[in-house]
């Protein structure tokens, strides 16, 4: 489901990040027109708030490489060459919260369905309660709009034996 954009050089991929949307940035260090941490460093200073997830790669020993890409803001350095497994375990532990953040948004969201159609269930009940007293004593007007309202609100929850029955 991601969108991968490739850069020929450091200009072209700051180009390609300020005009994102971008989640995440995978530079190298010696990118001709700008390496990786130049490109962090224009980001900040030419478009705020912009600056994607970084992960800056080094063939460099990391000791040289460090100081000024923390200075940069990177989030990660791998050194080169990187292997899949390298890739992987840096991208998860960089989007752990993310995913732990989404996965209570999911939950929190289940409790709020759940609660709803507790609620909707109720609300049935009291339609079409409502709706048989009034057919039982004869009354026909409104009728109609009533079963309307109770097939729109059982459909709303998939419930298509009430909605189609309304």
């Amino acid at each position: 489901g991601h969108r991968v954009v490739e850069a020929r050089d450091g200009i072209e991929a700051l180009h390609a990040i300020a005009n994102g949307p971008c989640d995440l940035a995978i530079l190298d260090m010696a990118m001709p027109g700008a390496s990786g941490v130049e490109v962090l460093r224009r980001l900040d200073a030419s478009a705020p708030g912009v600056r994607p997830v970084s992960i800056l790669l080094t063939a460099s020993s990391m000791q040289e490489v460090g100081e000024e890409a923390r200075a940069a803001g990177e989030d990660r350095i791998l050194r080169k060459p990187v292997s899949a497994d390298d890739l992987d375990r840096v991208l998860a532990s960089l989007f752990q919260d993310q995913r732990r953040e989404e996965s209570d948004l999911g939950a929190g969201l289940a409790a709020e369905l759940a609660r709803l159609a507790a609620l909707a269930r109720i609300e049935l009940r009291e339609r079409i309660g409502e709706l048989l007293v009034k057919l039982g004593q004869g009354e026909r007007s409104d009728t109609a709009a009533d079963a309307h309202r109770i097939a729109g609100l059982a459909a709303q929850f998939d419930w298509l034996q009430i909605a189609e029955a309304a």
